[in-house]
């Protein structure tokens, strides 16, 4: 396994586990999951969406953009846009 990749695995371990712990302590836990597993589904079913996220010719802010309002029009709850804005 390469170094990046275990970067970014332990990384990635270690944005989830402050995200459940936060979402422990704010009695979010179900919310926070809902939302987090409806933003990976939208990522599946969308071929478009997905090719937005990773292009490298989106601007960030666009990409940001785009995020935000998917979670404005949904109501996401303040954690989980607030690790979205992190990510």
């Amino acid at each position: 396994m390469s170094s990046k990749s275990t970067f970014s695995n332990s990384t990635s371990k270690s944005y989830a586990l402050a995200l459940y712990e936060l979402s422990k302590e704010n009695s979010e836990l179900d919310k926070i999951e809902t939302e987090m597993k409806s933003l990976r589904q939208l990522i599946k079913d969308s071929p478009d969406f997905k090719k937005m996220i990773l292009s490298p010719i989106v601007s960030k802010e666009d990409k940001k953009n785009v995020i935000f309002k998917l979670i404005e029009k949904n109501n996401f709850s303040i954690n989980s846009r607030n690790f979205l804005n992190l990510l």
